[in-house]
């Protein structure tokens, strides 16, 4: 009986093993008013995600994390900005007269923001579309091609594996 049980275990993680590392699924883009999304297989996917699934995509993974540090250097450029805004508001609101000098600096910080997170965008669209060249060009990833399941009938249990091509 324990047998069956570790036979059993063993086939239950080989089964998820396989069917988690689908190399084969494409990225979709969703884009709206000031926002792109991506999904895979209507999971939608963050920028940490797209990173560990274009990893196959040597080219792909490298432009994401590009991207990705192009989009933190641009976030924070923001910030810096905003704050510097925000203080010369707050003097102003506090009866102190603002510094317009300042805030035309703060202004020109968070513009400068605008053109790094769209060049970041252009990054991961371009690194999206590397990913999903590279699988219709592979041929050697087939592995969600075959289906490995866990079988029972009159007989027993079985291991069974079907192989799609």
């Amino acid at each position: 009986m324990k047998r069956l049980l570790y036979l059993f275990s063993f086939v239950v993680f080989l089964s998820q093993s396989v069917s988690a590392q689908n190399p084969n699924k494409k990225i979709t883009v969703q884009k709206s008013f000031g926002t792109v999304n991506f999904y895979m297989e209507s999971e939608k996917l963050t920028l940490r995600q797209l990173i560990r699934v274009t990893t196959p995509c040597e080219t792909a993974c490298a432009e994401i994390k590009s991207s990705q540090k192009l989009y933190t250097t641009g976030i924070i450029t923001a910030c810096v900005g905003g704050f510097i805004i925000g203080w010369q508001a707050g003097n102003a609101i506090d009866g102190h007269s603002p510094k317009w000098g300042i805030v035309a600096l703060g202004g020109g910080i968070a513009l400068a923001s605008i053109p790094l997170t769209k060049r970041s965008m252009k990054k991961t669209l371009n690194a999206v579309g590397l990913y999903n060249s590279s699988i219709k060009q592979s041929s050697f990833r087939q592995i969600d091609r075959s289906k490995l399941s866990l079988s029972f009938n009159g007989n027993g249990i079985g291991l069974k594996m079907n192989f799609l091509l």
